[in-house]
């Protein structure tokens, strides 16, 4: 039990309540779209429209490496990239660290990509990175959905300035809900007295929050990490920590470079590599970086994934030539520790991928819960008010949002849909976000019956939903039949909560009316009464 003074109660509430309300609609835009991101891999493997070609790094790659590699510039050996391409082909990235035409530091070399099953060269190009990979345009709607949670579309560092400044906010409403629940633990179990009274929103509001109030910290704070660490706290621990002086800061954190060697020595086996890796970290790696091709101080790291039970991926060193396993290469500092742990706990807490399918389901439903706190804490912060002019304008702007967002993520995959053929798809999934979040702002904030445009927008969201799995079949999408036949499962899956979704919506009177109870019972009159 937290036992504050009523004044000091009454003051927590409103810091609670204006905290919320004030953000409310960037809250849920937030959470929202990260409990959909949560399965974004699934959601780019559904909406791709191609069947990848199994695991790039499950054939051998150590003479495609090697073949490729005679060809190429000497200068652009310094490091080579490997990783696995969306449609399951082999990319490798001979490249170099050199300056771009503005003036900051770069990656420049060739990329090859080849179908590691046939040997068959797909395509081969020169330039900077950011020229040679190009994006997908089938990966359009996952790489859409996953920007827009991460920066909400803002230029870079004010992007993730906006969703940091949010998740900390996020942090100061999960505290002061909690400091003004009397009794905690009971509010996990609290009833819900019957009827659509305000007593009967706050304890909906109530339970939903109990039960998310830890994992709305996690996901707070987590995004909040990823969010400042990289666009300024590095940089200022660097300033603090170190003086300023940016070289002692890599040495600390990333450790002292290996001494040159450049004595000519043959590459050792990848295919070697790649087998003790996988029987070390259990998992095929995703990719792999090898510095310094062809000579003697040459070194192969492996990136993996969590295995089954863990949590953390790892990433593991060899020694180029002699193919020694040199340990784990830890993601920061030089030696194991709780700081490196602590990091590498970051993102699987956040994107809850741990456990697979099932911890990724535990929060989408955390999430869910979450968005209902957000707008069930909104409703009743507007129902107090309901007599004001002014917060009747809100109230119309939060019922636009509530179901305008979820309707503009489907327009962009109607735009996705519609344009991938044409190869537009980067583009139109954007435009078409914007120009769906424009035209429901300009209706829904109409002088007009606030319940009747919420009743509009909802079956709007729920026919759009309905016809989504149709619109990727007609674009040329892949097959319940060809998705089940190679294993890709998560596709009939998500049309059919999809679908789900969309009718849940449409009928949604009808299933709100099964599971609503009415505050009291209903006296029949009598003929004579």
């Amino acid at each position: 039990m937290i036992a504050l003074g009523q004044s000091k109660t009454k003051r927590m509430i409103s810091l609670h309540g204006w905290s919320g309300v004030i953000i409310a609609a960037l809250l849920y835009v937030v959470v929202l779209s990260g409990t959909i991101v949560v399965f974004a891999h699934e959601i780019g493997s559904w909406s791709r429209g191609v069947v990848p070609h199994g695991h790039a790094l499950e054939h051998p790659i150590d003479n495609i490496v090697r073949i490729y590699a005679r060809d190429i510039d000497p200068a652009y050996l310094d490091e080579i990239r490997i990783r696995e391409t969306n449609r399951g082909y082999l990319s490798i990235f001979y490249h170099t660290h050199t300056k771009d035409p503005s003036g900051q530091l770069a990656d420049k070399g060739v990329r090859v990509i080849v179908d590691p099953a046939t040997d068959r060269l797909i395509s081969k190009k020169e330039g900077f990175a950011s020229e040679v990979f190009r994006r997908d345009p089938g990966s359009a709607l996952e790489r859409f959905l996953l920007d827009l949670h991460i920066r909400l579309h803002m230029p870079g560092f004010w992007g993730l300035l906006a969703t940091g400044l949010l998740g900390l906010w996020m942090m100061i409403s999960g505290v002061t809900g909690l400091l003004t629940h009397r009794h905690a633990i009971r509010d996990l179990f609290v009833p819900e007295r019957p009827g659509d009274r305000l007593v009967s929103a706050r304890d909906r509001h109530v339970l939903a929050g109990t039960w998310s109030l830890l994992f709305a910290f996690l996901v707070a704070f987590t995004g909040a990490f990823f969010s400042f660490a990289g666009s300024f706290g590095i940089p200022l621990v660097g300033m603090v920590a170190f003086g300023g002086d940016q070289q002692l800061m890599i040495e600390t954190v990333i450790g002292l470079p290996p001494a040159i060697d450049t004595t000519p020595a043959p590459l050792a086996s990848l295919d070697y590599i790649i087998h003790d890796a996988v029987s070390r970290a259990g998992t095929l790696p995703g990719g792999l970086t090898i510095s310094n091709y062809g000579q003697a101080d040459a070194a192969v790291l492996t990136q993996h994934a969590a295995a089954n039970g863990n949590l953390m991926g790892n990433s593991l060193l060899y020694d180029g030539p002699t193919r020694a396993f040199e340990g784990i290469k830890p993601f920061l500092g030089t030696v194991p520790s709780a700081s490196n742990t602590a990091v590498g706990l970051m993102g699987p807490l956040h994107f809850g991928n741990f456990a697979g399918a099932t911890s990724k389901l535990i929060w989408v439903a955390l999430g869910s819960a979450m968005c209902f706190v957000i707008l069930s804490g909104t409703r009743m912060w507007l129902r107090r008010r309901a007599d004001r002019p002014g917060w009747q304008i809100f109230r119309r702007f939060m019922v636009t949002i509530i179901y305008g967002f979820p309707i503009a993520m489907v327009a962009s995959a109607y735009g996705h849909f519609l344009s991938l053929p044409f190869g537009t798809s980067l583009w139109w999934t954007p435009a078409a976000f914007v120009a769906a979040s424009f035209v429901l702002l300009a209706y829904g904030m109409q002088r007009q019956d606030i319940d009747k445009t919420a009743q509009r927008l909802r079956k709007v969201l729920g026919a759009t939903l309905i016809l989504l799995p149709l619109l990727r079949l007609l674009a040329g999408g892949i097959s319940w039949a060809e998705a089940l036949a190679t294993g890709h499962t998560a596709i009939p899956v998500i049309d059919l909560s999809v679908v789900a979704g969309g009718v849940v919506l449409w009928f949604w009177p009808i299933v709100a009316g099964y599971f609503h109870s009415p505050s009291r019972p209903v006296a029949v009159l009598e003929p004579a009464e």
